[in-house]
């Protein structure tokens, strides 16, 4: 059996990342509808987001191979700092800055990372996604740069990875 090669065209990531504070999920591996919009968007405020997981490894040598190994560890997280906008004489408002109040420091909840689909598309059961447990850190005010012309006033949050993540998670319709 022949195998003929192919090359994937990609997804371009311009618009098509959504990423959702979520304060509570009951059973990650089953995420409902209803618990996912009770959550807030934060494709269009965050500059980014990375979640930046790696693999440990351990050598692995035997006693009469003339060759060593790898053995494959534990799995880490150590997301980014996201960064988004805020109004320093305005940080309750309700409308433009409402992501402001819902990233509480040390307040835990979940991401839900979903790829692939136009940020506008709203979330349904049946699409696919990444679920993050995490905790939220203080907020660290980022420099005020008044050299650059786009500079805004901008928050610098650490988030942690406090369980298992779940990856290609489907959305369930139940409540």
């Amino acid at each position: 059996m022949s195998m003929t090669a192919v090359e994937p065209t990609g997804i371009n990531v311009a618009g098509k990342a959504c990423l959702y504070w979520v304060p509570a999920i009951a059973d990650p591996a089953n995420p409902t509808l209803t618990e996912l919009n009770a959550g807030i968007n934060l494709s269009k405020i965050l500059y980014a987001w990375d979640p930046n997981g790696t693999q440990a490894t351990s050598e692995r040598w035997r006693y009469g191979s003339e060759t060593g190994g790898q053995n494959l560890g534990t799995v880490t997280y150590d997301p980014a700092e996201v960064e988004y906008d805020y109004d320093p004489q305005a940080p309750d408002d309700a409308d433009e800055y409402a992501h402001y109040a819902a990233l509480v420091p040390d307040l835990g909840g979940f991401l839900y990372d979903r790829r692939g689909l136009p940020t506008a598309t709203a979330l349904a059961a049946g699409q696919f996604g990444d679920v993050y447990p995490a905790k939220l850190g203080k907020r660290l005010r980022a420099a005020a740069v008044a050299s650059e012309a786009a500079s805004t006033f901008h928050i610098r949050q650490k988030i942690v990875i406090t369980g298992e993540v779940l990856q290609d998670i489907e959305i369930v319709a139940g409540s």
